[in-house]
């Protein structure tokens, strides 16, 4: 009789042992809480801090000076489908020699099926900007992007607000998840490519 007392007691023990155990494994593969009891979003656009800044396709002159143009290569059928003419910084407009590169610009010329229906081979090349650089972004919201193509080598006086070659508003990603901002520009031999842009920082009290 005292045997089966003992038997029944440790059956119990284990029984209970093992619900336990099942409780916490249970309780393990539950998501923990969020600590402030919020869910995980993204801080809102208007609750975030920028400053902005002009960026600019660098080119250089011929003592190698940075200047707010590039000369683009001429049409190579050779090159069609095998990269880029043209790569460049895109520069913040800084003071006197300092240059601050926060992405990038470039150039290619177009596949068969993106050239303009009625367009020659050349007639178009395209045009692929992007923002690299952590904590900046592409902004102000509207035409960030301004382009002026030129016929012959400008000589300065580069203001974007009289651009009219292309304007657009790029709303891709930026940073280490960067994306391409894309347009196909008629060719002309001298560019000008200005870019709005905003580094995120820390909002004043």
């Amino acid at each position: 009789m005292r045997h089966r007392e003992v038997t029944e007691v440790m059956r119990a023990f284990f029984m209970a042992l093992i619900a336990c155990v099942m409780l916490a494994c249970s309780d393990s593969e539950q998501e923990p809480e969020n600590p402030e009891g919020e869910a995980e979003e993204g801080i809102p656009e208007e609750a975030r801090c920028f400053i902005e800044n002009n960026a600019w396709a660098m080119g250089l002159d011929h003592e190698s000076h940075h200047i707010k143009f590039i000369d683009l290569p001429t049409y190579d059928e050779s090159m069609v489908g095998k990269g880029d003419i043209l790569w460049l910084y895109l520069e913040l407009d800084t003071d006197g020699d300092e240059h601050e590169h926060i992405g990038a610009v470039k150039f290619k010329e177009l596949e068969p099926g993106e050239i303009p229906e009625g367009s020659a081979a050349g007639e178009y090349v395209k045009l692929l900007i992007r923002i690299d650089e952590p904590m900046w972004y592409f902004g102000p919201d509207t035409e960030n992007i301004k382009v002026q193509g030129f016929t012959s080598e400008p000589s300065g006086g580069f203001d974007p607000s009289t651009f009219d070659t292309h304007s657009g508003v790029a709303e891709i990603a930026t940073g280490d998840d960067w994306e391409y901002y894309e347009v196909i520009l008629k060719r002309y031999p001298y560019y000008s490519v200005h870019v709005g842009a905003k580094m995120e920082v820390e909002c004043e009290d």
